[in-house]
């Protein structure tokens, strides 16, 4: 398994930009150059050691020595994002938390669905489905909806993501 020493040793992570250069030549790879291969789902990764590994993992261990226990949670929701900054370690039922909106959202607005002329708040919270309230308008649903994901996510909560 790469350690950390073995990864520092082949490539250089800029915690600015978040981007991963090769510090040794490679066949096809040149020294100080950006790896920004993007996979189908838009993750950033990288070849090493015969397997593809995110580079939000790789960043990770090369931070903190160590392989994270769970998911690293891209916090803008920008997968392509692997700055030190916008990363954090999360449980798979933490990162759903700021997912981005689904594509069937008719409203445009996370966790707040059309019912009738009315629109209906629910939030989940460790696989419990939470049935908030129904409210008259759009705004209103969104406003209560925001509070909600604060209080009940904490800082994995965004107004931005469902």
């Amino acid at each position: 398994m790469l350690t950390q020493k073995e990864l520092k040793d082949r490539v250089y992570y800029n915690r600015e930009t978040g981007e991963i250069s090769w510090s040794k030549h490679r066949q096809k790879s040149r020294i100080g150059v950006a790896v920004n291969r993007l996979d189908s789902y838009g993750y950033k990764t990288l070849w090493i050691d015969g397997k593809w590994h995110k580079q939000h993992r790789i960043v990770w261990l090369y931070l903190y020595g160590k392989w994270p226990k769970h998911q690293v949670d891209h916090i803008n929701g920008d997968r392509a994002d692997n700055r030190e900054s916008n990363l954090r370690e999360a449980t798979l039922s933490e990162n759903m938390r700021n997912r981005l909106i689904q594509k069937n959202n008719t409203t445009g607005y996370p966790r707040v669905k059309r019912v009738g002329k009315k629109y209906s708040v629910a939030i989940r919270k460790n696989g419990v489905r939470l049935h908030i309230g129904t409210f008259e308008t759009l705004g209103l649903a969104s406003a209560v909806s925001d509070a909600a994901a604060d209080f009940l996510h904490g800082k994995f909560s965004s107004g931005v993501y469902g």
